[in-house]
């Protein structure tokens, strides 16, 4: 029997394989070794993807940060390329 083991909040925090079927509350029941559910939260039967805003706020600060990181790169190649003057 192989079963989704969920923490305090319903997020999968484990897949085991058991030998004997087992009737607790944080143990699921799954139909295959399926690691993808790690880290999903179970609700009303369905495991669901979790976006925290924090996380969603600091991917798109890191993003913005490459962005700008990539145009001081292109500028500064610019600047090289033309021995110290930039005509924009």
């Amino acid at each position: 029997m192989i079963y989704a083991q969920l923490d305090e909040n319903n997020i999968v925090i484990a897949i085991t394989n058991l030998y004997e079927e087992i009737f607790e509350e944080n143990m699921i029941k799954i139909n295959s070794y399926d690691i993808s559910l790690l880290g999903k939260k179970y609700n009303n039967g369905d495991f669901e993807e979790i976006f925290e805003e924090n996380d969603n706020i600091l991917n798109q600060n890191e993003l913005e940060k490459i962005a700008f990181e990539e145009k001081i790169d292109y500028l500064t190649t610019l600047l090289e390329i033309n021995g110290g003057i930039l005509n924009v």
